[in-house]
């Protein structure tokens, strides 16, 4: 069986799909791309726009590979 688990960060997202294996789990697939989700936050305009629509890009394509493994 395969899990996976996506690390959401303020400057890195990172995708882990992982085999288990007796109890254990062995790496089977890791990625990660930077989005900068945190860059130009501000109190009053929250996360910045163009931050987030490269991060939902960046979750667009993890989908994609998800739905291939």
């Amino acid at each position: 069986m395969r899990l996976a688990s996506i690390d959401i960060g303020t400057n890195t997202l990172r995708l882990l799909i992982a085999e288990t294996d007796g109890g254990l789990l062995r790496p089977f697939l890791y990625r990660r791309a930077i989005t900068r989700l945190g860059g130009r936050f501000t109190d009053a305009g929250g996360i910045d726009r163009t931050a987030a629509e490269r991060t939902f890009a960046a979750l667009s394509d993890f989908r994609k590979i998800l739905s291939d493994n």
